[in-house]
């Protein structure tokens, strides 16, 4: 997989799990992710409505959402250092998140 698709798979699918997670076991509104995000509250609507492309959706199926989900708990008071972590992990060569050889 290239980084193009990284861009636009791998990494919307992430954030939608990420997103999730906030709106549904941290009781966060569409408002409070965005913020704590930095992306637009139509963006999070988007993601908690599930309106993004089949690709984003089949890439969801495979990453690992469970991972996803400690470390989004693990640093819910941080959240950047949340994406940064993951972002680490998705970037080693056997991607603990994706299964992307990198």
């Amino acid at each position: 997989m290239d980084y193009y698709n990284i861009a636009k798979k791998v990494v919307p699918a992430i954030y939608s799990v990420i997103i999730e997670y906030m709106y549904k076991e941290l009781n966060m509104n569409e408002a409070e992710i965005a913020k704590r995000l930095n992306i637009t509250q139509a963006a999070v609507s988007k993601y908690i409505n599930k309106k993004y492309s089949k690709a984003i959706e089949e890439e969801r199926k495979r990453i690992n959402a469970d991972r996803l989900r400690e470390i989004t708990n693990k640093y819910k008071d941080k959240i950047d250092i949340a994406i940064c972590t993951i972002c680490q992990e998705t970037m080693k060569f056997n991607c603990k998140i994706s299964g992307v050889k990198i």
